[in-house]
């Protein structure tokens, strides 16, 4: 059997691309959306197709923390095509010009905005303008500092989907902070960050890191659900990782006390369809098991305990 060389569709000259892309159906081209990630010198593009795996603009070093705006033209561009790098030269382009050539290329202008350890060098507003055009559905703040993560939040809201990940608020916060949390989002995560009660979350897809979260308030949850007494009427997964360290032997037992469930036989396990591919679903190391119970509404529900490292999953599937 013989199979047809991978077509590096990237590696084609500017004008050539634009021939393959006007031959194209839609399908063969439009990712769903593009991720711009900040960090430091660089600006990254990825999107989800296979040819195109990221784009890379890497700036000069001299910046100062909080005032720089981002600079007019990149110092080097690479682009990743199928796992091998190589560099870009366009002298005439600057900065939004390459990110307006790949929304030409791929007919997309949807946008999920990462701000990474080292975005505080850049004045938001010039970020703001950067990808101005686009329609941001998603923000990811991760690993940077809570004055910087505040401006940011107040900046690009409302978005569909948020995450922020391992920034340090103080408890002050809390009081601007829960205007933002507590919205009806397509997804929230939470890593080390903000102190949420998951009854009273207005989420469809919901994922907390929370290493010292007890059995009891598993329990608790599972209960309130069950008479109909949280909030969120809309969510459909809910996943919270634990570090297995702080779980008690009988955990299980624990999590299920008093709540009427039947368990799943290991050979009749469901394989969950997720609108939003995370890791923690994407990587899973054992299944530990899956349960199912009914609300008094009629709902039923599956959980899923499975390990991936040192940390448990509990996942809340509703529906499914």
């Amino acid at each position: 059997m013989t199979t047809t060389p991978a077509f590096k569709f990237m590696k084609l000259p500017y004008l050539a691309r634009r021939h393959v892309v006007s031959v194209m159906t839609t399908n063969e081209q439009t990712p769903d959306y593009f991720e711009a990630t900040i960090q430091g010198q660089i600006i990254c593009l990825d999107t989800n197709l296979e040819d195109m795996k990221h784009l890379k603009l890497v700036f000069l070093p001299e910046l100062s923390l909080g005032s720089c705006p981002v600079p007019v033209t990149p110092l080097v561009v690479k682009s990743a095509i199928s796992c091998r790098g190589c560099e870009l030269e366009k002298a005439e382009f600057s900065t939004r010009d390459w990110i307006d050539h790949l929304v030409d290329i791929f007919h997309c202008k949807t946008l999920k905005l990462i701000f990474d350890q080292g975005s505080a060098y850049y004045d938001l507003v010039s970020i703001r303008n950067l990808f101005q055009g686009f329609n941001i559905i998603g923000l990811a703040i991760q690993d940077t500092n809570r004055e910087h993560a505040l401006k940011i939040l107040r900046m690009f809201q409302p978005v569909r989907q948020l995450s922020i990940i391992r920034v340090l608020f103080e408890t002050n916060d809390m009081r601007e902070l829960g205007g933002v949390v507590y919205q009806n989002y397509d997804y929230f995560k939470t890593v080390a960050s903000v102190a949420v009660e998951m009854t009273d979350m207005d989420s469809t897809i919901l994922e907390i890191w929370r290493p010292n979260m007890s059995t009891m308030d598993l329990n608790a949850f599972i209960r309130r659900w069950m008479a109909g007494n949280i909030r969120n009427l809309n969510l459909q997964t809910l996943t919270v990782s634990i570090y297995r360290a702080y779980l008690p032997v009988n955990y299980q037992q624990q999590i299920f006390h008093e709540i009427r469930h039947s368990v799943v036989k290991k050979d009749r396990y469901k394989e969950f369809r997720m609108p939003i591919d995370t890791v923690l679903w994407k990587n899973v190391g054992e299944i530990i098991g899956q349960y199912e119970i009914e609300g008094e509404n009629g709902r039923k529900a599956t959980i899923q305990l499975d390990v991936q490292g040192l940390d448990l999953r509990f996942k809340f599937v509703v529906g499914q």
